[in-house]
């Protein structure tokens, strides 16, 4: 994955799809439609590029910017490497923690 250029995920359902995850641990540019949780993960333009599901008009678009912007690609880069921060298993872990002790205090 590291070596690729740009992550497409052209899904028409979506849970939360750890391949985004492991796109932007991998400092890899996304473009994915706007389905189920994908829109809060991708923030549009700034750590990938989300296009409308059944829109290949637009998908087409999304793609050839990212390939011909090596600018853009950099300046996802960047973002996905700051943004995965918010995933880390150990904050995720210590937030539920922090929740649940809380939750019990009530």
């Amino acid at each position: 994955m590291r070596k690729s250029t740009l992550l497409v995920l052209p899904s028409l359902s979506e849970g939360f799809p750890n391949v985004i995850l492991e796109a932007m641990a991998c400092g890899i540019p996304i473009v994915a439609t706007k389905v189920g949780g994908i829109p809060h993960i991708i923030k549009d333009g700034v750590n990938g590029l989300l296009v409308e599901p059944r829109d290949s008009e637009a998908l087409a678009k999304a793609i050839t910017l990212l390939l011909k912007k090596p600018s853009l690609r950099e300046e996802i880069r960047r973002n996905n490497e700051h943004e995965i921060e918010r995933y880390d298993l150990n904050k995720i872990t210590d937030k539920i923690e922090r929740i649940l002790k809380e939750a019990n205090k009530n």
